[in-house]
């Protein structure tokens, strides 16, 4: 049985190897000419471009040529090859569609960078590869068929600028990808990525893109502007940066675990059902949380509708902080903070930030230290609850001191930014050395020191 497994494995294998063989003698690579369309037999040395055959890019083709090209008509190829003999950048403009097959783009050789204006259509799944410090950009629509991948490799930049529509996932394994959203309604079904890559979302006014399922990835992903729709799965490991635009992070039934979020101005609404978890992240493989999560906020706005938030880590010794500084933070629910053994959870609430939660605030004791640092800002809560909360890691539990930090009743709704009237049910120690504790007396606020 075993050495009839073993020779049908073998044949399997040399079969596999025979068949690659054909279909790739079957393919025709293609030698660009020195001309400025590419729809033509004369365009590619006496061969009409076809599916299954790959265009390359070499010294052939002059520098005039190359960077005014036009399709001339719809053209398809199995791929394309930019090679390491270009006489300058290329450029295809406006107009017509090049649909590209399995064999993608091969741009891990080439000396200059590419630019597409006009529309792409990927046939099937695929990589595109480009060298460092080079970059290929696409200005025109990108759209694949259903179920199709594009997967980026190589260290240099892949610019997608003309509306992005993929009904597969974006796998980045190398370098960066940058994509700005055209005006109107778009849609990228996963996008997913490596350590020490990164991804860049924007948009122009009006630019609304669904991302089925959500982003599943070790890089570092950047809004800058735009909507983007998060529809489906947890978001782990990734490390991101909102600097603009709206995020609006859904999805009944999933996660939104962070281990590395910096606000600098948008938006950024959460509605899952599960809240924002900080710290909660399984590192990749290990099944031990992430030792240091982080999110850092001066700027923007940050509303959670579900679940609250929940600061804690499940790694002993680790650490699960919250900066605010600026901009604005609010959770309907509650804000809970539980750190495992010798770990730390910490708030640190300064400079002009606001903070408003609806529901409590409170600490967990689990083996570690609760933190509500409060130096600055403003605090509206329905209830403090510091019974576990302290105000450094060296503090007791119990007692928080207030060191700037103007402490209000009542919250704020989400949608009118209106305040509620409400009262704040302290529960423990608070010393007020500077800064406010309003209070509320018959529907009025009295401050006092």
């Amino acid at each position: 049985m075993r050495t009839g497994y073993r020779k049908q494995a073998v044949l399997a294998a040399v079969s596999a190897v025979v068949l690659m063989g054909l279909s790739q003698a079957k393919a025709a690579t293609l030698i660009k000419a020195d001309t400025a369309t590419m729809n033509l037999d004369t365009d590619w040395g006496g061969t009409a471009p076809a599916a299954g055959n790959l265009g390359q890019f070499d010294a052939t083709i002059s520098a005039p040529n190359l960077a005014a090209l036009t399709l001339g008509a719809d053209v398809t190829l199995d791929g394309l090859i930019f090679g390491n003999s270009l006489n300058g950048d290329g450029a295809i403009a406006a107009g017509n569609t090049l649909t590209l097959g399995a064999s993608g783009i091969d741009g891990g050789g080439m000396n200059k960078s590419f630019t597409f204006n006009n529309a792409i259509s990927l046939s099937a799944t695929q990589t595109w590869n480009v060298a460092p410090g080079q970059a290929i950009t696409v200005n025109g629509a990108l759209s694949t068929a259903a179920g199709v991948n594009l997967n980026k490799n190589g260290t240099g930049s892949l610019n997608l600028n003309g509306g992005t529509s993929l009904a597969g996932k974006l796998d980045v394994y190398s370098g960066s990808v940058s994509i700005k959203q055209t005006s109107g309604a778009h849609s990228i079904n996963e996008i997913g990525g490596w350590n020490g890559t990164s991804v860049v979302l924007d948009g122009a006014a009006g630019a609304v893109t669904d991302i089925g399922n959500s982003l599943n990835s070790q890089q570092t992903v950047k809004f800058n502007g735009g909507t983007w729709n998060l529809n489906g799965g947890g978001w782990y490991h990734s490390a991101m940066e909102i600097n603009g635009g709206t995020v609006v992070r859904s999805g009944a039934n999933d996660t939104f675990d962070v281990s590395s979020l910096t606000i600098h101005g948008g938006v950024l609404n959460n509605y899952n059902n599960y809240g924002v978890r900080v710290g909660n992240v399984w590192g990749p493989g290990s099944g031990d949380g992430s030792a240091s999560s982080l999110v850092t906020q001066d700027g923007g706005r940050l509303y959670i509708a579900n679940n609250g938030l929940n600061m804690g880590n499940r790694l002993s010794g680790s650490v699960a902080t919250y900066n605010l500084s600026a901009g604005t933070f609010q959770s309907d629910p509650e804000i809970s903070l539980t750190a495992a053994t010798d770990g730390v959870a910490a708030i640190n609430l300064s400079g002009t930030g606001s903070m408003v939660v609806k529901n409590r605030i409170y600490g967990t004791e689990n083996g570690g230290v609760q933190v509500l640092n409060l130096s600055g800002g403003s605090l509206t809560a329905a209830t403090i609850d510091a019974t576990n909360l302290r105000s450094s890691p060296a503090g007791t539990n119990g007692t928080l001191v207030n060191s700037g930090t103007r402490i209000a009743p009542g919250y704020k709704d989400n949608a009118t930014q209106s305040q509620y009237t409400g009262k704040t049910t302290i529960t423990g120690n608070l010393t007020v050395n500077s800064g406010d504790l309003a209070i509320n007396i018959g529907g009025s606020n009295a401050a006092g020191a």
